[in-house]
């Protein structure tokens, strides 16, 4: 019987991916596929927001051993855009595998946030695994399926066109608007890594003139129609992409077509009143965020909870998140979030919780319904009025960018 593998303690340093060969290889070998060593290139290579010092390689006696990417986005959350970073690829070599190296990877990774101005971190990964480094379920995946019979007719669809470099400029402020309301969503840059992709049989698409889009959209056609994501100026947008969808599924000869969209989303409400089925899954808890700092955060949130203390005419109220206690307070105009707790009014989280009911996943309402929650806590009347308005249900979906598609 083979006992388990040697543990080591790996040394890490900044390891460019386009510079040392070794990167690649290491994500050839851990995935067994060109997917992971793609997108790590063409984020090095063309993303503006990659910083080669969040690249970083763990090293056993000279020999990499594993590699992870850091990349710096700001995600809109709750009322407020929080500075973040997108965790990935991450891969440890299989002959280091079980011996610490990733675990040293994932907290060297963590432990240079505060240093580079980010407040958590955001990734898609085994909940297992990660749940030891403090990562919490966050996101859901939301999409809308419809039959194609239910799409209006195709008409003139012939201002849709490839997107070019002129577009770039617009498409942030079209994604933002029409993702408003939806915790997760990634504030984009004008950069081609983040609205193409580099996935065989994947397309995007501009309607209108070149530089002055009004409505954008990307597809991909696997064992179905896919559009995997599409932003609109106004109501013209919405008939624009629908009528395009159309067109899109009668080339490809497909009946029925997946919109990946969230509820707020004006072309999401368009096909649900056409009688599309909306369609949540959990990931299976794999979309998971870290956060860095409770206090940190929640200070830079403080234009979400600090009005809502003031509706519930309450100076104050704390929070207990995995042992810490964080003080919120609004008296005489100015808000607070540090570390402290207040008597009369104090809210225990469940491990597992904080996160889920920050990007609106989970609600005040089913955590008032936890009976340990309702024992550990101290709650005035005014008190369970803020926990019911500041944790209200939110659709909650890591819009990511194209770069990480698969």
């Amino acid at each position: 019987m083979l006992g388990a593998p040697e543990r080591t303690t790996p040394t890490l340093r900044a390891a460019h991916p386009l510079e040392e060969e070794a990167v690649g290889a290491l994500l050839r070998a851990g995935f067994q596929t060109a997917d992971e060593e793609r997108v790590a290139l063409e984020l090095a290579r063309s993303h503006p927001a990659f910083d080669p010092s969040l690249a970083l390689m763990a090293e056993v006696d000279g020999q990499p051993a594993g590699w992870v990417l850091l990349l710096p986005r700001e995600f809109h959350v709750r009322d407020g855009w929080l500075p973040l970073c997108v965790v990935g690829p991450v891969v440890v070599d299989p002959r280091f595998q079980g011996t610490g190296v990733g675990s040293c990877l994932v907290q060297g990774a963590l432990k240079g946030l505060e240093a580079h101005g980010l407040e958590g971190a955001v990734l898609l990964g085994a909940p297992g695994f990660y749940r030891r480094f403090g990562f919490e379920p966050a996101f859901d995946y939301h999409s809308v399926r419809l039959s194609v019979d239910i799409l209006p007719e195709e008409g003139d669809t012939s201002a849709w066109r490839g997107l070019t470099g002129e577009d770039l400029a617009r498409l942030p402020a079209l994604h933002e608007r029409a993702h408003q309301g939806i915790s997760g969503t990634e504030r984009r840059l004008a950069a081609a890594a983040d609205w193409e992709s580099g996935v065989p049989g994947a397309h995007s698409l501009a309607f209108g003139s070149p530089g002055a889009p009004d409505a954008f959209l990307r597809f991909r056609k696997q064992d179905s129609l896919e559009i995997t994501e599409c932003a609109c100026a106004d109501a013209s947008g919405v008939d624009a992409i629908l009528r395009m969808v159309r067109r899109l599924a009668r080339e490809h000869g497909i009946l029925e077509v997946r919109v990946h969209v969230a509820p707020p989303h004006p072309v999401a409400r368009a096909l649900l009143a056409r009688g599309g089925l909306y369609e949540r899954s959990s990931y299976g808890d794999a979309a998971m965020l870290h956060v860095r700092s409770w206090p940190a955060l929640l200070a830079r949130l403080e234009s979400w909870w600090a009005p809502l203390l003031a509706l519930c005419e309450e100076p104050a109220l704390s929070l207990e998140i995995d042992g810490e206690s964080v003080l919120l307070s609004a008296r005489g105009g100015e808000s607070c979030a540090a570390r402290g707790r207040d008597e009369r009014r104090h809210l225990w989280l469940p491990p597992d919780w904080a996160c889920g009911l920050l990007t609106g996943r989970r609600t005040g309402a089913e955590l008032l319904s936890e009976e340990e929650v309702r024992e550990r806590s101290r709650l005035t009347p005014g008190a369970e009025r803020w926990v019911h308005a500041a944790f209200a249900a939110r659709p909650a979906q890591w819009l990511y960018s194209p770069a990480y598609e698969e």
